[in-house]
Parts: C-alpha cells; sequence; structure tokens
C-alpha cells in the first residue's frame, strides 16, 4: 500500500483522535450538568474530528480513490469544518444570550451554516474554510470574551487562547512554509491546530448555559 503524503496522514489522524475524546468528554459532561452550550461545543470538536479524518484520508490514500470518491471525502472534510465553526458559534449563542436575541442568534448561525454549504457545494479552495472560520471565531471571542450586561464569561481566556493559536495555524497552512519535504505547511498546522484544540477544550469545559 503507497501512501501519498504519510506525515499529513498521521497528523490529521491524531487531531481526529483528539477531536473524538475531547467531543467525547465534553458531550458526556455537558449532559449529565444539564449545559446545552457545553454539549455544543462538543459537537464541534467532534465535526472537527471527521474533517481531521477525512483530509487526511483524502491526502493518504489520493492514490486509492477515484475522481468521484476523492471528491466526496475532501468535501466531507469541508463541510464538516463548517458544521464545526457553526456548532462552536451556537455554543457561544447559548452561553451569552437569552429570550428573543437567542432565538435570532441561533437563526442568524443557521443561516451562515447553510449559505457555507451551498457555496462549498460547487467550491473546492480551502481558503473558503478559512472565510467561514474567521469571523465566526471573532463572533466566539466577542460573545464569550467581551464586557457585557452579565461581563467576562468562564473559560473566555481559554477559548481566546485557543482561537489566536488556530489564526496562527491557519496562517502558517497558507503560508505554504515547509520544514522538509516530508514535513509541509499542512503537517504545521495540524500540529498547531491541536494545542488550538486543547485550549478550545479547556474553555468549552467551563462553559454555561445562559438562564
Amino acid at each position: 500500500m503507497q501512501i501519498t503524503e504519510p506525515t499529513t496522514l498521521v497528523t490529521d489522524y491524531l487531531l481526529a483522535a483528539l477531536g473524538v475524546w475531547f467531543g467525547w468528554r465534553l458531550v458526556s459532561g455537558g449532559r449529565e450538568a444539564g449545559e446545552t452550550s457545553r454539549i455544543f461545543w462538543g459537537a464541534s470538536c467532534l465535526a472537527l474530528a471527521v474533517a481531521a479524518a477525512a483530509g487526511g484520508t483524502s491526502h493518504g490514500f489520493a492514490g486509492y480513490l477515484g475522481g468521484s470518491e476523492g471528491t466526496w471525502v475532501w468535501k466531507l472534510t469541508l463541510f464538516s469544518t463548517g458544521l464545526s465553526s457553526a456548532a462552536m458559534l451556537a455554543a457561544a449563542v447559548l452561553a451569552r444570550l437569552a429570550g428573543a436575541a437567542r432565538v435570532a442568534a441561533l437563526g442568524l448561525v443557521v443561516a451562515k451554516l447553510a449559505v457555507y454549504l451551498a457555496w462549498m457545494s460547487v467550491h473546492d479552495g480551502f481558503v473558503f474554510v478559512i472565510a467561514d472560520y474567521a469571523p465566526s471565531m471573532l463572533a466566539v471571542v466577542a460573545l464569550l470574551a467581551l464586557p457585557g450586561r452579565h461581563g467576562r464569561l468562564p473559560g473566555a481566556g481559554w477559548v481566546a487562547a485557543g482561537v489566536a493559536v488556530s489564526f496562527a495555524g491557519a496562517a502558517v497552512q497558507q503560508s505554504g512554509f515547509s520544514l522538509h519535504r516530508h514535513f509541509n505547511h499542512n503537517d504545521l498546522f495540524h500540529l498547531i491546530q491541536m494545542a488550538g484544540l486543547y485550549l478550545l477544550y479547556r474553555g468549552g469545559a467551563l462553559l454555561r448555559d445562559r438562564r
């Protein structure tokens, strides 16, 4: 069996495993505590795990995936990443807002996700993933970290740090910088994203629904 990009496959699969572990812990903890925001945050980690696993498969087994199979595996990567950012944004809305404001904000999250999925159904560029992810994460930080009527929410510092690290990873990925021909910009991105995911997990574990 020939793997086309072994390091990318391994780092993607490691990121996926981390996402499953963090997601499972958050969803389980959220269900026990009755915190829907934490469940959505965990769902975001699980969606990211699917995206990472699909991305690793797309890079590692490109030689075994036919035209249509390869296209759909890559589409799964793109769609799952959008679901991840939408779930995290919904979690932040549940933690910060209540009443009509919450309903309206969640409606906007759903609308944003629908537009993203429709756009990515006919586009394949990872740059569009970043274009969706970046404003979503900035909105998450704004909801959790900025002072408001109820102050800065628990876990906001962890989340802000996680978003900053994730942005740094995206910048490395887009730069094309490589340490070695067998350790490229995608591999660096995955390692940085693991650190960012840990920080986001720590912040998500502290989330409480606005009541």
